[in-house]
This record gives structure tokens, sequence and C-alpha cells, in this order.
């Protein structure tokens, strides 16, 4: 009996190493701690809302999804699957994710001449109204 608990122990705890080593690696791309550390100035009310779901919905929903789970790289035609950005907002801080949409990296495009401060901001409160 306790070989069958040793077991199953050593195999949770082989699981869940693996499950944190796949989230760090998800999670290596992180904007520089002072960037990571701006907070949101646009207050997330329905008028940020509507205004980030707008710009969602024409620059994001194509590779991340109307419902913002991501979609797979099959879908988008993209070398990897983008993130499911409804669990990933849990993670990471409004400055991280307004640095990385900026500055962009690999099949993420920069954003940084294509929409304004406000823009971004308000899809980040868009982003966080009901993350997972």
């Amino acid at each position: 009996m306790n070989t069958h608990k040793t077991i199953f122990s050593l195999s949770f705890l082989a699981a869940l190493f693996g499950l944190l080593m796949v989230e760090g690696i998800a999670h290596e791309w992180m904007a520089p701690k002072k960037f990571a550390e701006t907070k949101n100035p646009i207050a997330l009310d329905d008028k940020s809302f509507e205004r980030g779901k707008k710009v969602y919905s024409q620059n994001c929903a194509s590779c991340h999804g109307t419902d913002k789970k991501g979609m797979s790289a099959e879908e988008t035609g993209l070398g990897v699957s983008p993130p499911n950005l409804k669990k990933r907002i849990a993670t990471h801080s409004d400055g991280d994710f307004f640095w990385k949409i900026q500055q962009g990296r690999n099949d993420m495009p920069a954003f940084n001449n294509d929409l304004t401060k406000q823009q971004i901001w308000d899809v980040i409160n868009y982003i966080r109204s009901d993350a997972e």
C-alpha cells in the first residue's frame, strides 16, 4: 500500500514539475521590470470596455480569438499558437501586456505605430474584464 502512495506521489510531483516547466517556458517573454510595473491609467469602466472591445476585434481577435482564449497555429497560419489571454492576464501585469502589445515579437506584431496608448490600455481593460 505504501508503495502505491509513493508511486502516486512521485507521479503527481513529476506532472506538477512538468506543468511548471511548460508555464515557465510560456512565460519567458516578459517586459523589462520598469515597464512591467507600469499601472494602467485608464479606469476599467463601460466606455473603456467598449473602446477596447472594438480595437481588440479589429486587431487581436484574428489570432487570439473572439473569446480571447487563443487559436491554434493551424487556424492562424502562425508558427506557434497564440496564447489564451484570459488566462495569461491573471499572471501578467497590465504594464507587461502594454509593453508586449507595443513591441511585438516573432509572430506577434508590434502595434506601437498603429495604436495609441489609450487604445492599448483599453484593450488591456477589455481582456482583464473577464479574466479566468
